[in-house]
């Protein structure tokens, strides 16, 4: 699926809104179950967010000031907070595999 077959483009939610409806129609996944890794807050999370899916931000630039190549997000509050932020794949991979080994011992 991509923009064009929607007929719209990011940050339009009509992308996510599409997004959740193929996945729950291929593979029965509802949007509890989904969860939306990027870059930008503005093309990315805050339109995810908004439609209610769980994000994580790649947050290449931690440290340095201004936003790079997207706009400045327009919001604020909750709807611009991601649920989780990493700066590289990586971590968001060690983070998993930390989660899971946890949830296998049956630690909170």
């Amino acid at each position: 699926m991509t923009a064009e077959d929607v007929g719209s483009y990011k940050p339009d939610v009509r992308n996510f809104e599409q997004m959740l409806a193929t996945i729950s129609r291929l593979f029965g996944c509802e949007k509890q179950h989904a969860l939306h890794v990027a870059q930008s807050v503005f093309h990315d999370i805050i339109p995810a967010k908004q439609v209610g899916i769980s994000t994580v931000w790649v947050n290449r630039r931690k440290g340095m000031s201004g936003w790079g190549a997207t706009p400045a997000p327009q919001v604020r509050g909750e709807t611009l907070r991601p649920d989780c932020e990493v700066t590289t794949l990586a971590e968001l991979v060690a983070t998993h595999r930390g989660l899971v080994r946890r949830d296998a011992s049956g630690c909170d």
